[in-house]
């Protein structure tokens, strides 16, 4: 038979970015005549124009495991209105009704910082730098830091010497709570500053990296 197909959207049609893929299936009994009807390969088409056959690219091909959760880190931000499954195995039909959860999520840690929450009802009344944590840390630590008003935002690590280890942000955002990810994983032990910068507020703090 063809491959089976099927096309999840966004709410409102709007293009999301996301670096992690999450499927849950369940291939029920292990007998032999189901076996051959159980959900293995999944591949994982993306558009952000149509659903037309030319509008979509290949992002991922994928194994599932039996009546598991299988999450699949992409490691770098994928643009999509439009997502598309292809079940690419025979019996494909039946397939899908033992797809029982599909979704994708941005993880903030590949050139983007991640808002903590899409729906957040007021900004904040001030410009704030929360304390990262945790800390001391190894590899990774999380900053928070809220915005009052929409502007451009910086946010930069630097060593001892000033010199500067790496730029986390540096885009224009909308004013709300903010969460971003730093693996040191390259990075010497040591101590660390970090330094936001957002229209006239401007704040460092320390943090303790610790092999």
């Amino acid at each position: 038979q063809d491959p089976s197909w099927a096309v999840f959207r966004f709410p409102n049609n709007q293009v999301q970015k996301f670096d992690r893929i999450s499927i849950i299936t369940d291939n029920g009994t292990d007998d032999d005549v189901y076996q051959v009807r159980q959900v293995q390969k999944i591949d994982i088409y993306t558009s952000t124009t149509g659903l037309e056959d030319k509008d979509f690219q290949l992002v991922k091909k994928i194994r599932v495991k039996s009546a598991e959760k299988t999450e699949v880190n992409l490691g770098y931000l994928v643009e999509a209105k439009y997502v598309k499954l292809i079940l690419p195995t025979t019996f494909a039909s039946q397939g899908w009704r033992q797809l029982v959860e599909f979704s994708v999520q941005n993880s903030g840690k590949n050139g983007e910082s991640l808002p903590k929450s899409e729906s957040t009802p007021a900004a904040p009344a001030e410009f704030r730098l929360a304390q990262n944590y945790p800390n001391p840390f190894n590899p990774a630590t999380h900053i928070q830091y809220a915005l009052a008003q929409d502007g451009p935002v910086t946010l930069t690590i630097y060593d001892v010497t000033g010199r500067v280890v790496t730029e986390l942000v540096n885009e224009q955002q909308t004013a709300g709570e903010y969460e971003i990810t730093w693996n040191a994983e390259n990075a010497a032990s040591g101590l660390y500053f970090y330094q936001i910068v957002a229209g006239s507020f401007r704040e460092t703090k320390r943090m303790l990296l610790i092999r």
